[in-house]
C-alpha cells in the first residue's frame, strides 16, 4: 500500500445489468456528477468483495454528488477511482473504461486502494 492508501479490499470483476451507462450519460447531462471532480466515463466496474470491511469504508472521507449520493475515493492501479457501494458488490466509477485500461475480463481479481483524503476537500 502506498502512503495514500488507508483501506484495500480485493475484488473480482463481474458482468453488470448494464444499466449504469444510461444512468451515468442522464446524471451527467443534469451536472448531477459535477461535484465528482471528473468527467466519468459512462459506465462502471462491477465488483464482488465479500472480504469488504463496510463499516471501516463507510467511515472514510467520501464525495457526494449533487443528489447527495456518496462515492468513495481509491484507486485502482494508476487510475483514480470513485466507489459505489452495494449490499452485494461495489461499482468503480472512472474517467476510463476499466475492463479496457487494466486489461481484465470477468473473473479477475484487482485490489481496490481506498484513500485517505478526499481528492478537492469534498
Amino acid at each position: 500500500m502506498d502512503s495514500r492508501t488507508e483501506y484495500a479490499v480485493v475484488g473480482t470483476v463481474t458482468s453488470g445489468r448494464g444499466l449504469a451507462a444510461r444512468r451515468m450519460r442522464r446524471k451527467q447531462t443534469a451536472g448531477v456528477l459535477e461535484p465528482l471532480g471528473f468527467i466519468p466515463h459512462p459506465g462502471t466496474l462491477n465488483l464482488t468483495a465479500p472480504d469488504l470491511d463496510r463499516d471501516r469504508v463507510l467511515r472514510l472521507p467520501k464525495v457526494l454528488d449533487m443528489r447527495g449520493r456518496p462515492y468513495w475515493p481509491a484507486r485502482v492501479g494508476r487510475h483514480r477511482v470513485l466507489v459505489v457501494i452495494h449490499d452485494r458488490h461495489i461499482e468503480l466509477v472512472a474517467r476510463v473504461r476499466l475492463r479496457d485500461a487494466l486489461g481484465i475480463t470477468d473473473g479477475d481479481r484487482i485490489t481496490v486502494h481506498f484513500q485517505k483524503e478526499a481528492p478537492h476537500g469534498g
